[in-house]
């Protein structure tokens, strides 16, 4: 029999008895880092176990992660927009910075929260898992959807910043400890990653800007990250007289398509000329102003390859902007005055209700379902998480909402911050916070009025991006102690289920977002996005992460965790970084079939592999 320490001594008991039960309401070890919600107790205690807990418990996890694909979409990435654009960051340092991570948000806590819990093996296991994934699998889908040739440069760099911040990941996990020295490594290799972004860029302008009847277009930043990611919300197709609603389709894919036009304009190194799709052709997502969309980007791919004449096509933009402008200015007052005149609580349904009736009756049956599914989400997360978002109208102010905003977004924070903490005579903290939150609503109140919003109004997106992050990292905290309680249960290792289940999970969006940005023709795009995404995750996750333990614990030394099947997952990651970029070289940096299924290849060897040797570990030593 198996060696049982701490909660795992359920496993000594009889199967689904009374006496597992007991035992994990007493033990100690099996409460560390709960939740709000007690699993493991649930799973051992519910009736007609262990069948329905596992049911249930496998729908929770899935839940958390629609909650934090809808959270970093649709309420931390506009609340770092809005800092970008407030600090007046360019684009390429806001794309790898704030917008970073906003991108990895989920990656990025997790690593966090599991660090705290103890659970190093996870994370590691997560980072190289997820990162395998999307580099082998959805790579692979690029390359094999799409002909198109990478920009070397961008790729080389964000391969060798992936393999040498893998290598001292891994060399770390050996050695089973990690220590402040090693966490400033990290923040230096970000830090260096960002003046190359930096320098490429102020380097490029000079060279590679393109002139047209005297105006000047600006470069294109070298890859999605760069650009500003999969998180920007720009519109360059001029303003429109709408309010905002919660998108309602996370995972990024909406926001992806949305800033394809924008990244068109302003980046130089790949344009749409040199992608041909291989499959049949999909047609554009209708956006705001379809219409010119679709011209836009006929026009766009119709450029010759030898001359890409970025200042042609944002002239031809512009005019087909004024023609749109002029044509529906009078519509425009109308809708302005609309929306001046609208009663404060119509404006607080329509920011609070993620789809109208008239959208719905549009929408298919399983777009119906998930907007279902997800409307508790995003109902929730609408009255606690203010919004600023400046292509809306009036920067999305809706008095009515941001008022509530002062009272729920604090009391948010100290229910999932500081939920244990009691300040006086056990007094919970948000009790005090409540009193506070009246008194800021009653000031924004007086300050302020319906029509336009004040001066301060910048101040809610930082409200925002905290109570964001505090959402984000509950989710994560349930999340992993959903997977410790699914582990327990069926005696899985934590580095399994952060190489399949959290690595799986926490890609969706990543390749939702990728194969939906190469379908519509950007394939450079989405392939530098599969890439540095992950690479820059498993930077910021290790360095912020690691840097934040050492703090908290006032430390030098952390103790970490090396899983038996490290060894397989750095070799995986390895060999599809490094296959990548021998078939490209060998291909003058052009997309190929073969690449595509040699990559699919190594990830369904590395899988199965992995699975064995855990399966069977008298295999490793």
């Amino acid at each position: 029999m198996a060696n049982f320490t701490g909660c795992a001594l359920v496993h000594e008991f009889s199967k689904h008895s009374e006496d597992q039960c007991e035992f994990v309401r007493e033990c100690e070890d099996c409460h560390r880092g709960e939740g709000f919600i007690p699993y493991i107790t649930l799973i051992y205690c519910l009736p007609y176990r262990p069948y329905l807990p596992l049911a249930a418990l496998l729908c929770v996890s899935l839940y958390l992660f629609a909650v934090l694909a809808i959270t970093a979409n649709d309420f931390l990435c506009p609340s770092l927009v809005a800092i970008s654009k407030k600090l007046g960051l360019s684009q390429a340092v806001a794309g790898v910075t704030f917008l970073a991570i906003g991108n990895g948000a989920p990656d990025i806590i997790a690593a966090f929260t599991a660090i705290n819990q103890e659970r190093s093996a996870l994370v590691i296991s997560e980072l190289f898992g997820a990162g395998t994934f999307v580099t082998a699998v959805v790579g692979g889908y690029i390359f094999f959807s799409s002909d198109f040739t990478v920009d070397k440069f961008s790729f080389i760099r964000d391969v060798v910043f992936y393999l040498a911040a893998a290598a001292l990941a891994f060399a770390l996990f050996k050695l089973e400890r990690v220590t402040v020295y090693h966490a400033a490594l990290f923040v230096a290799i970000y830090a260096l990653y960002i003046a190359l972004v930096l320098i490429r860029e102020l380097v490029s302008v000079p060279n590679e800007s393109t002139h047209y009847g005297g105006h000047y277009s600006p470069p294109l930043a070298q890859s999605a990250l760069e650009g500003g990611g999969f998180c920007e919300s720009d519109r360059l197709l001029g303003p429109e007289v709408k309010l905002r609603r919660p998108s309602g389709l996370n995972v990024h894919h909406q926001n992806a398509i949305k800033i394809l036009l924008q990244q068109q304009a302003q980046l130089n190194h790949s344009p749409p000329a040199t992608s041909h799709p291989r499959s049949g052709s999909v047609s554009f997502v209708q956006t705001p102003n379809s219409m010119i969309s679709r011209e836009f980007l006929q026009r766009s791919r119709s450029v010759s390859t030898s001359h890409p004449s970025i200042g042609y096509m944002k002239d031809h933009l512009d005019r087909l902007a004024s023609v749109s402008d002029s044509s529906s200015s009078s519509e425009s007052d109308v809708l302005i005055g609309e929306v001046e005149d609208m009663s404060p609580w119509k404006e607080l349904w329509i920011h609070i209700a993620p789809i109208s009736y008239q959208d719905l009756k549009s929408e298919s049956l399983f777009s119906i379902t998930w907007r279902t599914v997800a409307l508790p989400i995003q109902v929730c997360l609408a009255l606690t998480v203010p919004v600023v978002d400046y292509e809306h109208e009036k920067d999305n102010w809706c008095r009515a909402l941001n008022v509530i905003h002062c009272i729920t977004a604090p009391m948010a924070m100290a229910l999932i911050v500081f939920k244990d903490v009691d300040v006086y005579d056990g007094v919970p903290l948000f009790v005090f916070i409540f009193p506070l939150g009246l008194l800021l609503a009653s000031l924004v109140v007086i300050s302020s009025e319906q029509r336009k919003a004040p001066r301060y109004h910048f101040g809610f997106a930082l409200l925002a991006f905290a109570t964001a992050v505090c959402f984000i990292y509950a989710a994560c905290r349930e999340l992993m102690t959903v997977l410790k309680a699914l582990g327990l249960s069926q005696n899985i290792d934590d580095s399994v289920l952060g190489l399949t289940v959290l690595a799986w999970g926490s890609s969706m969006g990543d390749m939702i977002t990728d194969s939906t940005v190469a379908k519509q023709g950007y394939p450079s795009m989405a392939i530098a996005a599969a890439f540095a995404g992950p690479m820059l995750n498993l930077i910021i996750g290790f360095g912020l992460s690691f840097s934040a333990k050492l703090v908290q614990t006032h430390e030098t030394t952390l103790t970490v965790q090396f899983p038996s099947i490290l060894f397989v997952l750095y070799a995986a990651l390895n060999c599809s970084l490094i296959l990548s970029v021998i078939f490209l070289s060998c291909n003058k940096f052009r997309s190929s079939t073969t690449h595509a299924i040699a990559l699919w290849l190594l990830y369904g060897i590395f899988i199965v592999t992995a699975l064995t040797m855990t399966i069977h570990s008298d295999m490793i030593s």
